[in-house]
This record gives structure tokens, sequence and C-alpha cells, in this order.
């Protein structure tokens, strides 16, 4: 199986555009995960489908509350080999879902736009962190403080 743990985090500022901040897909390759703004203040995610040819799900994050517009915010998608969650703040935002079987191969990964260059956003972005193999967070947690080390 190709369910491997993940985490992708992230601090922003001001993300209430229609950024594409966190994403692998252009117009002909899916990705295994991509996280937006909504434009109005919310986020969502996608996950791909087990071929990497379409969304399998489209509305990760559904239902979650606003994110401050006028402050920093940490923002998690993380994948544990049986669920991929979003969280806000080290809160679970909205709904989960399935963490899919992908297929294994190389992708480029987009931070503030997509990879098409379309919806490069205003917001900011600082220590990002890509974790493979190990989930890191696995129920709501306290963001981390201090700059990343590794």
């Amino acid at each position: 199986s190709n369910k491997i743990p993940f985490c992708a985090e992230f601090w922003t500022y001001g993300y209430t555009a229609l950024d594409h901040t966190f994403t692998t897909r252009n117009a002909a390759v899916y990705c295994p995960f991509e996280v937006r703004g909504t434009g109005t203040g919310t986020m969502y995610g996608f996950v791909g489908d087990a071929t990497l040819t379409g969304w399998q799900t489209t509305g990760l994050g559904t239902g979650g509350t606003s994110i401050p517009a006028a402050s920093w915010n940490h923002i998690a998608i993380v994948g544990d080999g049986t669920t991929i969650k979003l969280y806000l703040n080290g809160v679970q935002y909205g709904i989960s879902s399935p963490h899919p079987s992908w297929p294994v191969g190389a992708r480029t990964f987009y931070i503030g736009r997509d990879g098409d260059g379309f919806a490069t956003g205003n917001s900011y972005i600082d220590e990002v962190c890509v974790s493979i193999g190990d989930p890191v967070y696995t129920a709501n947690f306290t963001p981390p403080t201090l700059p990343f080390t590794t």
C-alpha cells in the first residue's frame, strides 16, 4: 500500500483570498492533496483519488470556521495512513477523508500558487514543513511556536 503517513504544515497571515497555498496539481495531473482559501475567509482541501486522475474528496475542511485574517494562523494537512485531516491552529477543521493508496512518482510541489501559475493569493506564508513517513499530529494539538529545526 502507498498510504504513506505525511504532514504538511505552515503558518499564514492574511489567508482570505483564493490562495492555492499547498499543491502539486496542474491542469493535466492531479495531486495527493491541495489546500486553498475559498475567497471568503475559510479554507478547504482536496484529496486526490487512488490514480491521481481526479479528486476523491473536494470538501476536506468543509464546515470549518472563518480564519482570522489579521493574525498568524497555523495550518496543517495530515495523513496517517487511514484518514486525512485539515487542522487550523491545532484544531481539526471540518470533515476528514479516507487516505487513498496513491501511485508512487515524482510531483512538483507548489507553495502560493497552483501548477498552472493561477491564484497566487495575497497571504504571507512562513515556516513550511513537510514530513514524509510521520503524520506528526494524530489529534488536536498545540501548534509549534519555535522555528522548525529539521
